[in-house]
């Protein structure tokens, strides 16, 4: 619909290690088949392209084979130089766009977002987690009807799905398991999540310790711990 009908622009965040090669495989065997497709998917990450290339030094044949195919395809365009991205966030052409980062932190997501975020009728596909008071998730609340990006403010109008089925995180229960049962001495620190997250997990994972009769510490990370090693 939107490529087709409303003549724009899907927009893919995504991070540069292994989930930008996971959204170009997904879209490669959904519509490589398709002669009638020929909406150009651009790979708008210079880190996801040297990622891509790392794949090819430790995949086995068949899967080095398989990737050659997804990355040559026809309608796949690998953006190395920032001013042809600019150029394409410039255009009104339908494209499928992945880009990094997967969060909108950095990265060349940064300039479509500027372009592309007052779209009504841009498309903005999420595949990965956004932690809070993050870029991603900002525009990911339809209640912020106004976001600001490099110090100036956008309308918020771009529309949003959100595809959990890509989520490479365990589940609450299975990382409660697996913590509760490793053979650590001193002390597990949690440094991934939102701060309310991380204190109510730590409380829990804490009483699943005890019941293991273990002593491992349990500690709450944030950006000014530092750890000796």
């Amino acid at each position: 619909k939107t490529c087709i009908e409303d003549k724009s622009k899907v927009i893919i965040p995504v991070f540069a290690l292994d989930r930008t090669v996971e959204v170009l495989s997904t879209l490669y065997e959904i519509y490589h088949e398709d002669k009638s497709f020929n909406i150009p998917i651009l790979i708008d990450s210079k880190l996801g392209l040297q990622y891509v290339k790392d794949y090819f030094n430790i995949l086995d044949e068949e899967k080095r084979q398989y990737l050659n195919k997804v990355i040559n395809w026809q309608n796949v365009l690998q953006i190395e130089e920032y001013t042809v991205s600019k150029a394409h966030q410039e255009s009104s052409r339908p494209e499928i766009i992945l880009a990094s980062s997967g969060m909108m932190q950095n990265g060349r997501i940064i300039g479509w977002m500027e372009h592309y975020v007052n779209n009504q009728y841009a498309h903005l596909l999420f595949c990965g987690y956004c932690s809070d008071n993050t870029l991603a998730a900002h525009v990911k609340d339809n209640k912020r009807k106004y976001v600001k990006i490099n110090d100036k403010t956008y309308r918020n109008r771009i529309n949003i799905t959100s595809l959990n089925s890509f989520s490479s995180h365990a589940s609450h229960n299975c990382l409660l398991d697996y913590y509760s049962n490793m053979d650590v001495s001193e002390k597990i620190i949690l440094v991934h999540g939102n701060m309310e997250g991380k204190i109510k997990f730590a409380e829990e994972l804490k009483e699943e310790i005890g019941k293991q009769n273990r002593t491992t510490k349990v500690l709450i990370g944030n950006s000014s711990m530092t750890v000796n090693i």
